[in-house]
Formats: C-alpha cells, sequence, structure tokens
C-alpha cells in the first residue's frame, strides 16, 4: 500500500480509514434493507473471485485443517462489537481480517 505507513497502530487507522469509505459506499448504493454492511462486503468482494468463494478467519480455516497460503492477505470486515451488550453505545467496531477459500489450502503439517 503505502511505504510511508510503518507501524501497526498507523496500519490500522489507514485500514479503519479504507474500510469506513468502502462501507459508505455500498451503504448508499444498497437495495435491500436488511443486508449488513460484511454481507454488502462480501458480495462486493466477491464479484471478481470465483463462484461460492466462502470467508473465514484464520482460526475457522485452521479448525477445517486448512492453512492460509504465505503470503496471502486477508479481506478487511468489521468484526463483532467488543461488548455485544453495549453494542449500540460503541464508537468503533474492530476490523476483521478474513481469508477467501482460495487463499488456503490443506494443513501439510506432519506430526510424527
Amino acid at each position: 500500500m503505502n511505504a510511508e505507513i510503518k507501524t501497526k497502530k498507523e496500519r490500522r487507522i489507514q485500514n479503519v480509514k479504507i474500510l469506513s469509505a468502502l462501507s459508505q459506499t455500498l451503504r448508499k448504493a444498497k437495495t435491500n434493507d436488511s443486508q449488513t454492511i460484511n454481507e454488502l462486503l462480501e458480495k462486493f468482494y466477491s464479484e471478481d473471485l470465483p463462484a461460492g468463494t466462502k470467508f473465514q478467519s484464520f482460526r475457522q480455516w485452521k479448525k477445517e485443517g486448512k492453512s492460509v497460503k504465505k503470503g496471502e492477505h486477508g479481506f478487511l470486515f468489521w468484526g463483532r462489537p467488543l461488548n455485544p451488550e453495549d453494542a449500540e453505545n460503541e464508537k468503533f467496531y474492530p476490523l476483521c481480517y478474513l481469508f477467501a477459500s482460495h487463499q488456503v489450502e490443506d494443513n501439510k503439517k506432519q506430526y510424527n
């Protein structure tokens, strides 16, 4: 992305700005009121991916015996509120990085 973004905090702030802008654009274009912003993001990301692409977190893929291919970067989604009981008052939702099914492979680790 930008070479001048160096620290983890700066990268996170930049990613929040990118995801916020994309979310606002998708919200304005949405036609179905029942769709969540993450459903809109998934639909947007899937436009250029193979049909039936599945998005999951690193841990979810790992539970299925898959590993993320070296060099792959996750797609940005909004995470769950940190405090679900107080979700309406949350100022910020955490970022969530999900990997698409084409970015993973069967886990090749062999245990002796």
